[in-house]
């Protein structure tokens, strides 16, 4: 919705050709289902999710397809997407989940011993698309040629990090004042 009112075409009841509405809906607003959970393909111990297209972490574009995980019974799980290929994978530890330079956090998923019992969305709006917020939180690069978006943002105690180009970096000292 646009606040009150909303500048999205509406469906009426007595409409004809309901469905070419909706479906115009869902084509414009595809992006945002990137990473969704589908729920046509999640049943039981297996998750489904969209595909979509992703600006990766070497500033190329790739297509993720459809696809599902097979989670673990009985534990809290994460989901995540890798930054550098699209991939989606899960694990009950929270290594990949933390580590939020290479990975994009999509979903926390408790199951029970046959099937999913709740899962909370952390995907951010337009994250998947390079307009994410471009600061590393606090994740400096490891050289001035470190894997990097133009754009982006890194700091630590010393310094503050932009990568310039692609996987170039310059720095300034952190000075107090």
């Amino acid at each position: 919705m646009a606040n009150s009112s909303t500048n999205i075409d509406t469906i009426s009841s007595t409409q004809a050709s309901k469905e070419v509405t909706a479906n115009a809906f869902f084509d414009a607003s595809s992006q945002a289902a990137t990473y969704g959970r589908r729920a046509s393909t999640s049943s039981g111990l297996t998750w489904g999710f969209y595909g979509g297209n992703v600006c990766l972490s070497n500033g190329t574009r790739a297509l993720v397809a459809n696809g599902t995980l097979t989670l673990s019974a009985s534990l809290t799980q994460y989901i995540v997407a890798a930054k550098s290929t699209g991939t989606v994978s899960s694990s009950s530890a929270t290594t990949n989940w933390d580590d939020q330079a290479n990975y994009w956090r999509l979903y926390s998923v408790v199951t029970n011993a046959t099937s999913v019992t709740s899962w909370t969305d952390y995907r951010l709006a337009a994250q998947f698309t390079g307009a994410e917020s471009p600061i590393l939180a606090p994740n400096a690069p490891a050289s001035a040629t470190a894997a990097g978006v133009a754009g982006e943002i890194g700091w630590d105690g010393s310094f503050i990090y932009i990568c310039v180009a692609t996987n170039t970096w310059v720095r300034a000292a952190v000075l107090t004042w």
